[in-house]
């Protein structure tokens, strides 16, 4: 039953229920705005209820849009023209694919200038 057609666009909205829940507090301002405006017209009632239903829906999709295409970002292969190290180079340099006799930072002078400030 869940799997029909017709039931998808609430199935989104329950997905994504927090924002389409943010998506319509904005949107009842906007629509109190618009019927004070109208001097409450039966149409301007009916046209904005419509039109939120729809915006809470585009909502509901273009969130559900947005997470499967974070999801499929973070599940794709690494490409082979990226770098790195095979099995030899890790075993020959343990620590992580920089070179081990790389000059790290001294901080003997940093001790000393600290003194000078306090």
């Amino acid at each position: 039953m869940l799997r029909w057609r017709a039931l998808t666009p609430p199935i989104r909205c329950g997905q994504n229920s927090l924002q389409v829940f943010c998506t319509g507090i904005v949107l009842s301002f906007c629509a109190h705005a618009a019927i004070e405006t109208s001097l409450n017209s039966l149409w301007v009632q009916i046209f904005v209820g419509v039109a939120g239903i729809l915006f809470m829906t585009a909502s509901a999709y273009m969130w559900s849009k947005r997470q499967h295409r974070l999801l499929l970002s973070r599940t794709r292969p690494i490409h082979r023209d990226m770098k790195s190290p095979t099995k030899t180079q890790c075993a020959l340099n343990p620590i992580g694919t920089q070179g081990a006799n790389q000059a790290q930072p001294s901080l003997a002078g940093v001790s000393a200038e600290a003194s000078h400030d306090g």
